[in-house]
């Protein structure tokens, strides 16, 4: 999309080195102040909207926000969205209380159950908190093996990596 010295990232956006990329499908727009941004191209699936719970997938992380891939919309009957649609959980919505850094509560390739929270200009923001919500299933970030829950951690049963998570009721289960 550019550079930084060209532009200030903002929306849909992330730096790597000193370049600017998309994080979302969509278009470019530049404002005044030379602030480049994504405006989403995907809208917000019919099905999905303020308090729909949904299971989605830990893509990226960009401190301090997580883009989760929904894997399903879950209503009166369990749902599976058509396309590839994400969201976005902030650090500030995972849980109450202060969270110094999203990569405490969550890592790439977790399976959570979130709720949504809000739905703003494209864009659906998720949250965990509340003891329903947060990772159903972890990955170890070492040998990325399945984890096991042990209190309010969670630990590799194949290379002892002990982490912590965010942990949703029913970790393991559902």
């Amino acid at each position: 999309m550019g550079t930084e010295e060209e532009y200030v990232p903002g929306f849909g956006t992330h730096v790597e080195g000193s370049g600017i990329y998309a994080t979302l499908v969509g278009e470019k727009v530049v404002d005044q102040d030379r602030k480049v941004s994504i405006k989403p191209a995907a809208l917000v699936p019919a099905l999905m909207g303020r308090g729909s719970i949904v299971v989605g997938v830990i893509d990226e992380i960009f401190e301090p926000v997580a883009l989760v891939r929904v894997a399903d919309i879950k209503g009166g009957e369990r749902r599976r969205t058509h396309n590839e649609y994400y969201c976005v959980l902030h650090a500030s919505r995972v849980r109450n209380g202060f969270v110094k850094t999203i990569r405490t509560e969550v890592r790439i390739g977790d399976i959570i159950r979130a709720i949504v929270d809000d739905v703003d200009n494209g864009e659906t923001y998720l949250s965990t908190k509340g003891n329903e919500y947060g990772v159903i299933r972890a990955f170890c970030s070492r040998c990325r093996h399945g984890m096991d829950q042990k209190g309010s951690r969670v630990v590799c049963p194949k290379c002892g990596s002990a982490e912590t998570r965010k942990i949703a009721e029913g970790y393991g289960s559902a």
